[in-house]
């Protein structure tokens, strides 16, 4: 591959895992992807995510969706963006990057001059809007006890202050992101595993299990033990 390379797709609700051996960009344009790398997880919602080439990765979407790809040779890459997944807030950049986009790639794969020149001001975005200090730290540890005060700390920020500029940064609270990821964490546990409710909940971060079946019931109206019965693989 010696050439970038964009294309209009889609994903299925199949999970799928595999990597490749150059990076890739995935910028919405309708519809969420569920994409899971380690213990880093994109969520609900706009995102914009890259993907280090040999990162092996999972992905999945579970309603309808279409996205511009992005196929990047690793000579293209930019230095410092690191070997570890990134998501990115769908801010007003990635919005304009996303309209310049609409009038290069149509419904065939493409690969032009202007992509590879666009890509130079994209090289940018990714250095300049990667995630904080502290969001790394919840993406990595977020099965283990952590506090506002904590990740406060990790920014130099006082703990009101940080909540803020997290939320406003990242879309939404520290705590409420955390809780997320160890929602997707238990949900994959559940479906792919024989561990117990109780010991899900250990592996994510939780005492017991009561915290966890509340979690499931508040976010997505069934029991672990029901979420397990409609998806066991």
């Amino acid at each position: 591959m010696d050439a970038i390379l964009c294309e209009r797709r889609t994903y299925v609700d199949k999970p799928f895992t595999h990597a490749h051996l150059y990076g890739q960009l995935i910028i919405p344009i309708y519809g969420s992807l569920n994409i899971s790398v380690h213990q880093a997880t994109s969520g609900e919602g706009e995102k914009v995510i890259f993907i280090p080439p040999g990162c092996s990765h999972s992905f999945y979407a579970k309603t309808s969706n279409q996205f511009f790809v992005f196929d990047i040779p690793v000579f293209y890459l930019p230095k410092g963006i690191g070997e570890v997944a990134q998501f990115y807030q769908f801010n007003g950049h990635w919005q304009a990057v996303r309209s310049l986009l609409f009038e290069e790639v149509g419904h065939i794969p493409t690969t032009s001059q202007r992509l590879a020149d666009l890509f130079r001001y994209i090289s940018g975005l990714l250095n300049e809007d990667k995630p904080s200090t502290s969001f790394d730290y919840i993406r990595k540890n977020f099965d283990k006890p952590i506090t506002v005060q904590q990740l406060s700390e990790i920014e130099h920020f006082n703990p009101t202050y940080y909540v803020e500029w997290f939320k406003e940064r990242f879309g939404d609270s520290p705590i409420a992101y955390m809780r997320s990821l160890r929602l997707d964490k238990a949900k994959e546990l559940l479906a792919n595993t024989n561990y117990t409710v109780m010991q899900i909940a250990q592996q994510i971060g939780y005492e017991n299990q009561g915290t966890l079946t509340r979690l499931f019931q508040k976010e997505i109206g069934m029991t672990p033990g029901a979420y397990r019965k409609k998806y066991r693989k």
